[in-house]
């Protein structure tokens, strides 16, 4: 089957151009090619043609940022025959809201290109994402970037279920990825950390990744923007955060069980929290590029950090908190302001350029 689709207006998602879907589903490849378990799984293949895009990889500081963050939030538009598209789609976090899961946030799938002067950011490979309502039992996802539920025996067997954070996780590791791995867009060649990430079996890599974020700080690179690592070891200390405010939840839902007694954070966690919730005051709202979308950075009620649990379901926090929590952090919002400010200007000698025409 194939056809020929529409081109998009310039947008967070390029047009395809062509798009070809091959009937026998990938468990009849695989039966063919003698692997286990062939019929475990519901992928079916596409084969999409588009645009050449740039990879993220070659962008830093300021522009890898923008695009960075663009992938995570922004809205773009798309006229496609997928059976999940409509012709306007949200970015990331608006599709998950909607039920279609991306679940292979990496660095080779986030890319961009220019029109104006402006970058658009744009995820790429949606064509194996799944819908809420028709997950297989499969783990998708690239080892590197995944989040580290994912990389132990049960994440990879399929026992995890796969959550908005696990992708937001899968974003924070391409930025550490790129930030200590490449430096003004090209492959460090020497003191390259994780390459082993890329070659050991996804169990090992999480090990590492869990041991990485212990240390981070010995990896603290001199030659790094000092607001660029300013974001990663904001974004790192997050998921540190996070993962503890579960563990202990979970040690309090484990204890309640057995003695009865009533399960809540401790003091301290609870007083860091409401230090986090407060500490965005001085945030400001950011204008979208191809969107009206407010992007304030500030906290609202409601968002606060849960630290109390009756059931195991109530340690999971509500997407969009989640999302706040790395949004409201300081250089993130003084990035943010740097974009808008630039892009404010390109649009600005855009316009007038147009005027003397």
């Amino acid at each position: 089957m194939e056809r020929d689709l529409e081109q998009a207006q310039p947008c967070h998602f390029d047009a395809m151009l062509r798009m070809s879907k091959v009937v026998e589903p990938t468990s009849e490849v695989k039966e063919q090619l003698g692997i286990p378990e062939p019929t475990k799984g519901s992928r079916v293949l596409y084969i999409l043609v588009s645009r050449k895009l740039q990879p993220i990889t070659k962008l830093h500081g300021r522009r890898f940022f923008d695009v960075w963050k663009q992938c995570i939030l922004c809205t773009w538009s798309v006229i496609s025959t997928l059976p999940f598209a409509e012709s306007h789609i949200p970015g990331h976090f608006n599709l998950w809201q909607g039920g279609v899961y991306h679940r292979d946030v990496s660095a080779p799938n986030m890319m961009w290109y220019e029109k104006d002067g402006i970058l658009m950011g744009v995820l790429n490979d949606y064509d194996l994402s799944s819908l809420a309502s028709a997950q297989g039992p499969e783990r998708t996802g690239t080892v590197p970037f995944m989040a580290l539920d994912l990389l132990t025996p049960k994440g990879q067997g399929g026992e995890i279920k796969h959550l908005y954070r696990h992708d937001l996780e899968s974003f924070i590791w391409v930025l550490v990825w790129v930030c200590l791995r490449y430096r003004d867009g090209k492959l460090l060649t020497f003191k390259r950390p994780f390459d082993d990430w890329a070659t050991k079996d996804a169990v090992t890599v999480g090990e590492k990744k869990v041991s990485f974020l212990i240390n981070f700080f010995s990896l603290k690179p001199k030659d790094l923007d000092p607001l660029m690592w300013s974001l990663v070891a904001h974004c790192l200390q997050v998921l540190n955060e996070e993962s503890f405010r579960r563990r202990r939840l979970l040690y309090n839902l484990d204890r309640a069980a057995e003695s009865g007694e009533e399960i809540s954070a401790s003091d301290e966690e609870a007083s860091e929290s409401d230090e986090q919730t407060s500490e965005s005051g001085e945030e400001t709202s950011e204008s979208g590029q191809e969107t009206s979308e407010s992007d304030e950075e500030t906290s609202e009620p409601g968002m606060e950090i849960s630290t109390k649990a009756t059931t195991a379901a109530d340690i999971e926090l509500a997407d969009d908190v989640v999302l706040r929590t790395f949004r409201k952090t300081r250089p993130w919002i003084e990035l943010t302001k740097l974009v808008k400010r630039y892009n404010k200007k390109i649009k600005k000698s855009n316009k007038k350029n147009k005027t003397s025409l």
